[in-house]
């Protein structure tokens, strides 16, 4: 999975809370068990919340992404791991000190914690875990 996947897969809440708004989740059939209602529950609970998000902030990280993905990659062809390394880390930094992911994980943890949804794939944890691999290692 490359950068810019790993970093969209953190906005999958927000989708899935599009979706429900879009799909009008309460007017579905009644569901048959009670798995399924905590799922929708907690559903629209995170829909609730990630429309506190802020929408612009959410944009100007997709761009910001963008423009990482294109330098990381030039970085990669150019050989120089160890700066591109640097960069994908910094970006990480920023995105958890961010106000904006620490909404977006607050609302979706209730989901994650029940199992209905994985766990963000771009946290500092997971990337100090994976510090055996190395980014450019995705864009070959």
């Amino acid at each position: 999975m490359n950068f810019k996947n790993q970093a969209v897969s953190v906005l999958t809440p927000l989708l899935i809370g599009l979706f429900i708004q879009t799909a009008q989740a309460e007017n579905m059939a009644p569901m048959k068990t009670p798995q399924m209602q905590q799922m929708i529950h907690q559903m629209h609970k995170m829909q609730q919340c990630l429309q506190e998000v802020d929408e612009m902030a959410l944009h100007r990280y997709e761009e910001k992404i963008n423009a990482l993905e294109s330098e990381l990659r030039q970085l990669c062809k150019a050989g120089k791991e160890a700066q591109a390394q640097q960069k994908a880390m910094a970006f990480a930094h920023e995105l958890d000190a961010s106000q904006t992911f620490q909404q977006i994980e607050a609302c979706s943890a209730e989901m994650r914690h029940s199992g209905f949804m994985p766990p963000a794939p771009l946290t500092l944890e997971n990337i100090a875990q994976d510090q055996d691999d190395p980014i450019c290692r995705h864009y070959r």
